[in-house]
């Protein structure tokens, strides 16, 4: 079983990878863009300055990728650590870049990029979770039992299994002679024996929180809203540059110093927190809805999943590959 679980932990969302690694490659090819025309000053991509471009196509790129690293919370074995290890990179990248500023001055300063954003949304649904399920582990199959599974006495190294008490375990705990525990599943009439918190109904020995789930769901579609909406309704008053740390975080460029990469908190978050319901709602069971392994889109999609599996490390070390290969093209003289 625990061989099964793993390999089933192991299993990627072929969909979500794609549209993770596509939304990735956009964004690299922007900042080729971005690093031809502002780094190096080529006269070149002047489009990036239209509207359109910077206010439209830029957006929604963005947008996509937030909602698809929402979604992947869902998959995540620990949230908590996923948001603080993209916590830790955005600091390196942004006490890089500033050194980086202060040897050259030419390139520029990460203060809240994309790696911010994604760190504390993500450290956001942790705490929003965290209100809702409280201290509860939830199992795959989104059913869990640790209140109720802690409270009995049990063996060491006998494990409860999403939310089941083992058969060993449900054995040793008083029960009615002729009332049969099946499948390592405790009888309701025993289970509702043991003590428990009013309100809180025990199903055949397991703790059902679909309810608190639900109302989880809830909570982030409409918080997740309200964020999207109120970042478009602050970004036309905000400062065009500041010096105050709630400005950067919320968007406006650091005045005296070149920004890069600038993304808001907000709408960001929002688009996050709406693609966590999305996770928890049409990725209930875990399956993806992508089964084909054969094909040409299968076949063609497969550099792009592999940039959507592998998307920190492309985001990480994509811009230093991209400066080194056009610094060494404008050495020999291409450009």
């Amino acid at each position: 079983m625990e061989k099964e679980h793993a390999k089933k932990k192991r299993e990627r969302i072929p969909e979500i990878d794609f549209l993770r690694g596509l939304a990735l490659l956009l964004m690299v090819w922007h900042h080729a863009m971005y690093d031809v025309r502002y780094i190096f000053g080529i006269d070149a991509f002047a489009f990036q300055d239209s509207y359109w471009f910077y206010r439209i196509g830029r957006p929604i790129v963005l947008a996509l990728f937030l909602l698809v690293s929402g979604i992947s919370t869902r998959f995540s074995g620990n949230n908590l650590k996923r948001g603080l290890r993209m916590l830790l990179f955005a600091v390196i990248a942004t006490v890089l870049t500033a050194i980086v500023e202060v040897i050259t001055n030419w390139m520029g300063v990460i203060f809240f990029n994309v790696f911010h954003v994604i760190a504390l949304s993500t450290l956001c649904y942790v705490l929003i979770e965290h209100l809702f399920i409280g201290r509860y582990r939830a199992s795959p199959d989104g059913i869990l039992d640790v209140e109720l599974s802690e409270r009995p006495e049990r063996k060491p190294g006998r494990p409860v299994m999403n939310g089941i008490l083992d058969v060993e375990l449900s054995e040793r705990l008083e029960r009615k002679p002729g009332r049969p525990v099946m499948n390592g599943t405790l009888d309701v009439e025993l289970s509702e024996r043991l003590e428990r918190k009013p309100g809180r109904s025990v199903m055949n020995g397991i703790l059902d929180v679909e309810r608190q789930k639900a109302k989880m769901i809830g909570f982030l579609i409409g918080f997740g809203a309200f964020a999207v909406a109120i970042g478009y309704v602050i970004a036309p008053i905000l400062p065009n540059v500041t010096r105050n740390p709630l400005f950067v975080i919320l968007g406006s460029p650091v005045a005296g110093v070149q920004t890069l990469d600038q993304l808001p908190l907000f709408p960001y978050l929002g688009y996050f927190l709406l693609g966590s319901a999305i996770g928890q709602t049409l990725y209930a069971s875990g399956e993806p809805f992508w089964k084909g392994e054969r094909g040409l889109f299968h076949t063609v999609g497969r550099p792009i999943r592999f940039m959507g599996r592998h998307a920190l490390f492309v985001y990480l070390f994509h811009q230093p590959v991209l400066l080194s290969l056009l610094w060494l093209l404008s050495q020999i003289g291409l450009f």
